[in-house]
């Protein structure tokens, strides 16, 4: 009789913890999350949003920087009931007629995890926001609504967001080629030697089509108000016309009168900006101005780093000279129309050279060059002074330079130059070596 007492106390006490226990611990059973997904966007990786840029390309076409349409996955955890899914299109200034979703309803099985779904811009045509040339956000995605055990309340988004620049050209000035913004101008008795005029040739170029015509007109500052009526631009305005991107050459000059105040060395920086009719257009940072640096001097030299191909070399049949420093060396090795940076040479291992070259008569030319030897690097000098002469007695400064490292030299004159002798005077070394194969001499 005192098992069967024992056994239904055993029950009792069976049932009493049974009873004790909350509905989610009954059997052990651990409970299931909260089933909030998480999301991916196809060639994007995990996460919601995914931002692309719209940009207007230098014809003006909006182009994008990668494709709207995109594949969405949504990974739930396993449930232990079907998930019904809705979905629906998410899109903010777009038209709805250019979007297309791959389905609108699905069931997610039982222990299932992942759906996807397309949503697509019909072709990725995007042009419909080619003509909003304003600033603008636009968004396309998709809305998810999930009902099952524990899946969330609030539905879940996805998106691909599209951040389109404002429309606007900037306009830079742009020299025509071979114009420069540098003018040497040579001083000499009083007066100004070179015999071309200061000018800069320029057009004013837009990065994109003008959306409509627009007139341009220019502005010169840097130069005291007495002398702003020597300025003169050719033509005082320009138009761009609608669609295009370029104007009619502009020509920008200025006599010498403001560099004949003082008899010394000068230096000035011009600036030439102009102003625009259409507010969109905005200036480029860098070359919204043309920043002119003119330059008086006292010499009639200039260096260049390339040789003029207008200049013509004169023949030196009959040429002589001799070296000054150190004295007495014969260069007819400089003159025997070689050249180039090996080869028979005259040369000193010391920081002075210079030498004459007497072209037998009386010779007009426009510029000068010398090649030197290369010795592992090229034997040039650091500096260089150019006399000219007619009778080796009465010697002409033309001017001092400071020059670069280089295999060649050139030098031209702000005024042709007649002469029957010419010196050059060599200073400073960048080798071991001062060290010329070949002097030049140009009409």
């Amino acid at each position: 009789m005192k098992y069967y007492k024992l056994f239904f106390a055993l029950i009792v006490s069976a049932l009493f913890a049974l009873m004790s226990c909350d509905d989610d611990e009954k059997l052990g059973l651990q409970p299931f999350p909260d089933n909030q997904p998480s999301v991916s966007i196809s060639d994007a990786g995990e996460g919601t949003e995914l931002v692309l840029n719209a940009v207007y390309n230098s014809d003006g076409i909006l182009e994008l920087d990668d494709v709207v349409s995109r594949t969405y996955m949504f990974r739930f955890k396993a449930s232990p009931e079907d998930i019904n899914l809705s979905y629906e299109i998410l899109s903010e200034n777009i038209p709805a007629d250019l979007i297309e979703i791959s389905t609108t309803k699905e069931t997610l099985k039982v222990g299932h995890t992942d759906t996807y779904v397309t949503v697509t811009l019909k072709e990725e045509d995007f042009s419909f926001a080619q003509t909003n040339y304003d600033e603008e956000t636009y968004e396309i995605g998709v809305r998810v609504r999930a009902t099952g055990y524990k899946t969330p309340v609030d539905p879940i988004e996805a998106k691909v967001i599209v951040k389109k620049e404002a429309y606007i050209p900037t306009a830079s000035i742009v020299g025509e080629e071979g114009s420069s913004t540098i003018f040497g101008r040579a001083y000499s008795n009083g007066a100004i030697v070179n015999p071309d005029p200061i000018a800069y040739k320029f057009t004013v170029q837009l990065d994109k089509p003008a959306l409509k015509t627009t007139k341009v007109k220019f502005t010169t500052t840097g130069i005291e108000d007495k002398f702003m009526n020597t300025v003169t631009i050719t033509p005082a305005e320009v138009t761009i016309q609608a669609g295009e991107k370029t104007s009619a050459v502009v020509t920008w000059g200025i006599t010498d009168d403001f560099l004949l105040q003082t008899t010394e060395e000068e230096s000035h920086e011009v600036t030439v900006a102009f102003t625009a009719d259409d507010p969109i257009i905005a200036l480029d940072e860098t070359n919204g101005v043309a920043v002119l640096k003119i330059l008086k001097v006292f010499r009639n030299i200039q260096y260049l780093a390339e040789k003029d191909p207008a200049w013509v070399n004169i023949e030196k049949l009959g040429w002589t000279g001799s070296s000054i420093v150190p004295v007495g060396k014969n260069i007819s090795s400089i003159i025997n129309g070689y050249g180039g940076t090996g080869g028979s040479s005259l040369y000193v291992s010391s920081d002075e050279l210079s030498f004459y070259v007497d072209m037998g008569a009386a010779k007009t030319f426009v510029a000068l060059g010398a090649d030197y030897y290369r010795n592992t690097t090229a034997s040039s000098p650091k500096n260089m002074k150019i006399s000219t002469s007619m009778d080796n007695v009465d010697w002409t400064s033309q001017g001092e330079l400071e020059t670069p490292q280089s295999l060649n030299h050139y030098f031209g004159f702000y005024v042709p130059v007649t002469a029957r002798y010419v010196k050059f005077e060599m200073t400073g070394r960048y080798n071991s070596y001062l060290d010329v194969t070949e002097i030049w001499v140009y009409e």
